[in-house]
């Protein structure tokens, strides 16, 4: 196994030549933090196939964004974080397939309640932060637990809990009446 220095230098040089067109330097990449790569996909989306699905279009993503790279700063970091946000975006496809079949699937939802479901999620979305909104999502529809959320975030689990706190705040100063 490569030293982190060294993995991070031999993958910024890998990036460099990617970006001058060099796409034979993905292989270093893969090399590299292919295994990393895939086990990053793997613990947001705690399925396999879905993970090897991430690890391919990250690579296809480091190929058309390595000009965007910053040549001396974290080479590691910046494919690490493409993979996250790419696992981020699988999670959010999913749920958004998952909630089209449970209002589809005759679970019993009248129409009240399907109303009140949608008008809800309208609630969060005009009024908290794009952050404050994921965190929301994820803990009160996905089921996420907060430590979960704080992993998916990369953040602490107390930043999570503070912004769920102050976005619940929010919404319920913005409208009393809903709960």
């Amino acid at each position: 196994m490569l030293k982190p220095d060294f993995e991070n230098l031999r993958c910024g040089k890998a990036l460099c030549r990617i970006a001058k067109g060099d796409c034979s330097a993905l292989e270093v990449i893969y090399e590299t933090l292919g295994r990393r790569m895939f086990f990053l996909a793997l613990s947001f989306l705690h399925n396999e196939s879905d993970a090897e699905d991430v690890t391919s279009e990250a690579l296809l993503e480091v190929v058309s964004s390595a000009g965007r790279f910053t040549p001396g700063s974290g080479a590691r970091a910046w494919v690490l974080s493409i993979v996250k946000n790419l696992s981020l975006k699988k999670l959010r496809e999913r749920r958004r397939i998952d909630d089209l079949y449970e209002l589809g699937d005759g679970q019993g939802l009248d129409e009240d309640e399907l109303f009140s479901k949608c008008e809800t999620l309208d609630l969060v979305r005009r009024t908290l932060a794009p952050e404050e909104q994921r965190i929301v999502l994820l803990h009160y529809y996905g089921g996420y637990k907060l430590r979960e959320i704080a992993e998916m975030l990369g953040v602490s689990t107390e930043v999570v809990k503070k912004r769920s706190q102050r976005a619940l705040k929010k919404l319920a100063e913005q409208y009393p009446g809903k709960r």
